[in-house]
């Protein structure tokens, strides 16, 4: 029982091994006879070993590969008991593709949402990995480019506002989203609770570049409909979602 018990930090003897990397420790602690060890397992906040492990990657990559090719690890069980989606999140907020795109193979659901509402690209946008940002929408292994959270925060806007993302990188990711978007009245449309849009906030923050990359992106948008006709002052304000 103790070795499934967690310690002073929260964490079973196999979880710490786990994230501190030692491969010999852990593969000890995995194989022990005459103990139950549930590999399974996690704590309330849905962090396991597989999760451990992850979240001190690259130091834990043995250790990682060796959870992923052992058959005792159960995808669905992680699914059922909350930690499906803390495996994923990590391994999408630390930018790492390689096993991002392992554990969607294995079964994992990467439309996946926490307790706040956010998914995947949510925590890749937020982080300012644009790798993992373009291997989530080009492999089309999230149902949309701009899901809203709990406060109604599109990964879009998440990455906005996070200031301590360098300009360049803020700068790309931005510039990608509006390119990829379909419908450009997602841009508009989707409103956090200030009831602010993407370009409500580039305006706020005197961003002239992606203010231009909008109109740039709707003036694209609007040559597409040239054929339907005119668009009037009411269609318009439909368009960009304009409350007057």
């Amino acid at each position: 029982k103790m070795l499934n018990a967690p310690g002073a930090w929260g964490s079973t003897p196999l979880e710490l091994a786990a994230f501190i990397g030692d491969l010999s420790i852990f593969k000890a602690l995995w194989y022990l006879e005459g103990y139950d060890i549930d590999v399974n397992k996690v704590n309330e906040k849905g962090e396991g070993v597989l999760y451990c492990a992850l979240s001190h990657y690259p130091q834990s990559q043995a250790v990682i590969d060796f959870i992923l090719n052992d058959k005792k690890l159960n995808i669905q069980a992680l699914r059922k008991n909350g930690g499906y989606l803390n495996i994923l999140s990590v391994a999408s907020e630390s930018g790492n593709n390689f096993y991002l795109h392992k554990l969607i193979n294995l079964g994992i659901d990467p439309n996946w949402i926490d307790s706040n509402d956010w998914n995947l690209l949510h925590y890749a946008a937020w982080k300012g990995h644009i790798s993992t940002v373009k291997f989530l929408v080009e492999m089309k292994t999230v149902s949309s480019l701009h899901p809203q959270d709990n406060h109604k925060k599109t990964p879009l806007m998440c990455l906005y506002e996070n200031q301590k993302l360098p300009k360049k990188v803020k700068a790309e990711l931005v510039e990608y989203f509006i390119e990829k978007t379909i419908d450009v009245t997602e841009l508009f449309h989707k409103r956090n609770e200030s009831k602010m849009n993407i370009l409500d906030l580039a305006v706020k923050a005197d961003d002239l570049v992606t203010v231009a990359q909008l109109i740039k992106k709707t003036k694209k948008a609007l040559a597409g409909m040239a054929g339907v006709g005119i668009i009037f002052k009411e269609g318009a304000k439909d368009f960009f979602g304009l409350n007057d």
